[in-house]
């Protein structure tokens, strides 16, 4: 049994089949039907029910965004959201990633995946602060 929560800011046809190969990947991949689909929809310069959802998801649970930019409007909403993704553990696909959903899906890979977008992040933050 696990949760699936898709954090978005549309719904459009395209959003829809993202989320149902997902699932349909989850199924195949932990053999259960056992998936609990919760769907998030927050205006851009709210971040509250991210905050929210990531606080209530556990390590088995899968987290859907549209994009990294879902995660914060600046660097430092951006680098919040992905430490809290990373210290639970959750597995995060980004449906705009040019890696495929199958290799998001792999904990290690996502894993290092997500650190590495952190780190990215504040090098290039660190960066504008010097400038």
């Amino acid at each position: 049994m696990c949760d699936v929560y898709y954090y978005n800011q549309s719904d459009t046809e395209e959003d829809v089949l993202f989320v149902e190969e997902v699932l349909n990947l989850i199924e195949k991949q932990k053999d259960t039907k056992e998936i609990t689909l919760i769907k998030v929809c927050e205006n851009k310069r709210s971040s509250r029910e991210l905050l929210k959802i990531i606080k209530e998801s556990s390590f088995n649970d899968y987290m859907l965004f549209d994009s990294v930019k879902n995660l914060g409007l600046n660097d430092l909403e951006l680098k919040n959201a992905l430490e809290r993704l990373l210290a639970k553990g959750n597995i995060v696909i980004f449906k705009d990633s040019n890696i495929p959903i199958e290799k998001q899906m792999q904990r290690e890979f996502n894993k290092n995946f997500l650190a590495g977008l952190l780190y990215s992040i504040s090098i290039i933050s660190s960066q504008k602060n010097i400038n």
